[in-house]
């Protein structure tokens, strides 16, 4: 009777490997490292796993304070966090092994030391187990990865900046990037995405920077459409925006497993082809927050 505990421990490590069927040794545990070691407010951060995963599903990640991480060492099925300090950031799966990546923006916290948290369904059925990548009492340093220190921002440092250019307008978070420029026929185009993009040299889609996309980035386009293609476009009677049901099968060019949204326009006397392409195959509710966000500050002039 007295060898139950351990043995309990290491059917809940076996179960662990099998289920996330992690590259290594049996008893690794799912973890997140940060690329900096320092974070402020509204700044785009990005998290790799330290080593190549096979496939896995049914894993949520969150944003921990230190004060609330919980070892991996001994999973339970306790469900997902209740705490309102711990915030869901979302899914982490892979279709194939490759490592493991997510990006997020940095919400407005309490400033200090925070680690990622997964609440994974199949480490400990049915209700799935809550640890962190740090494990509690570990201490922050500079050349660490598994925790970040979140500041408040240096005054101005997430305001949007504003690119300008044909008549167009649109302000940019911290972290994003993006160009608008004219291509032949005298049409305006708008690339904004969450990660850097590559020069355009032609690729009027956008379609170059997808390969670059993690999980929670988002790329915007918007290609000017000439008459008479644009007469039958509807009007735009308010902030431009993103929903659901402007979620389809993506254009061409662009790959069939990734959430994709498209949207035809008019404004100012101008008609827009709108394209959003998401970093995963399901668009999460912050990643369309985080497009609308950007969206809502286009502004057009008329010709």
């Amino acid at each position: 009777m007295r060898r139950r505990p351990a043995i309990r421990l290491v059917i809940t490590l076996l179960a662990v490997a099998i289920a996330l069927a992690i590259t290594g040794s049996a008893s690794a545990d799912l973890g997140l490292w940060f690329s900096s070691p320092r974070a402020h407010w509204g700044e785009r951060v990005h998290v790799a796993s330290p080593g190549r995963y096979a496939a896995f599903s049914g894993v949520r990640v969150y944003l921990v304070p230190m004060a609330l991480a919980r070892s991996s060492l001994v999973q339970r099925p306790t469900g997902p966090p209740h705490n309102r300090r711990i915030i869901m950031l979302g899914s982490l799966r892979l279709a194939d092994p490759a490592v493991a990546r997510l990006s997020f923006i940095v919400p407005h916290v309490r400033p200090g030391d925070y680690t990622l948290g997964f609440w994974c369904k199949p480490c400990a059925p049915p209700a799935g187990a809550f640890f962190t990548t740090a494990p509690p009492g570990q201490r922050w340093t500079p050349r660490q990865h598994r925790i970040v220190r979140v500041s408040r921002p240096a005054s101005g440092a997430t305001k949007p900046r504003t690119i300008t250019g044909h008549g167009l307008a649109i302000g940019l978070p911290s972290g994003w990037s993006g160009v608008i420029y004219r291509r032949v026929g005298g049409l305006a185009i708008l690339h904004a995405a969450s990660l850097r993009l590559p020069p355009v040299d032609g690729d009027d889609g956008g379609q170059s920077a997808v390969p670059r996309m993690h999980k929670n980035d988002v790329l915007i386009v918007l290609l000017g459409v000439g008459r008479p293609a644009a007469a039958s476009f509807p009007p735009l009677t308010s902030p431009l925006r993103i929903q659901r049901r402007d979620l389809g099968a993506p254009v061409e060019g662009f790959p069939l497993n990734r959430a994709f949204a498209g949207r035809e326009f008019r404004v100012s006397g101008r008609a827009f082809d709108l394209w959003v392409e998401f970093g995963t195959g399901k668009a999460s509710a912050t990643s369309l927050r985080e497009a609308n966000r950007v969206l809502a500050t286009l502004r057009v002039r008329p010709r």
